[in-house]
């Protein structure tokens, strides 16, 4: 996908294993980089229904933007000359106004800040890229 600014947006596709005990937790453990590209952003998008998410921002599919940098972390340590980044987002098939009470209502940036995004935001992919590319 090419975009007027002169960025380019490649896709990486893997079929997630889910660990049995925990069906909600993704095992990256699979996930292994290509070898030829100098920088490497793989973007995990979970389209997800936050209604159901109990515990908020703390929530575990809504924290793997910030656990994920963990294992960007020990990529990095083993690939000379690739740098990897790496991100997630959740994409909210709820409406915003219906998840209010489960996040006590936070301003549009706190939502943006923990990558939860709201398909009903016509911006939201735009979003989702601008805070990943370069």
């Amino acid at each position: 996908m090419f975009f007027g600014d002169g960025k380019t947006v490649s896709t990486l596709t893997k079929n997630t294993v889910l660990n049995e005990r925990f069906p909600h937790r993704a095992d990256l453990r699979g996930f292994r980089p290509c070898n030829s590209a100098v920088l490497q952003q793989p973007l995990f998008v979970e389209p997800h229904g936050t209604i159901f998410s109990k515990s908020g921002f703390k929530d575990e599919k809504i924290q793997l933007h910030e656990t994920i940098k963990d294992l960007e972390k020990k990529l990095n340590e083993k690939k000379e000359g690739t740098r990897i980044t790496l991100d997630s987002f959740i994409v909210s098939v709820t409406e915003k106004q219906s998840v209010g009470g489960v996040f006590d209502y936070p301003a549009d940036s706190v939502y943006d800040e923990n990558h939860v995004l709201f398909q009903e935001d016509e911006r939201y992919i735009r979003k989702m890229l601008d805070a990943v590319l370069p």
